[in-house]
């Protein structure tokens, strides 16, 4: 799956989160690509789920958020 084709608020999420770990944001990148693994939550959006956003999560990302 490609960062493109995510739902709001996970896709400008996912770009945060690449831009944080790439130095850029490519919304053409296939989301397996774009991150270090290890985290439930990105595997869950990665798989077409869309895991529960909690407070930590939005803390994460205020500029989605506020």
């Amino acid at each position: 799956m490609k960062i493109k084709d995510l739902k709001q608020p996970y896709k400008e999420m996912a770009l945060i989160e690449q831009e944080a770990q790439w130095n850029e944001r490519n919304e053409n990148e296939y989301l397996k690509a774009s991150f270090f693994w290890g985290d439930d939550f990105w595997v869950d959006v990665y798989f077409g789920r869309t895991p529960e956003i909690t407070p930590e999560i939005k803390a994460k990302f205020p500029s989605v958020f506020n």
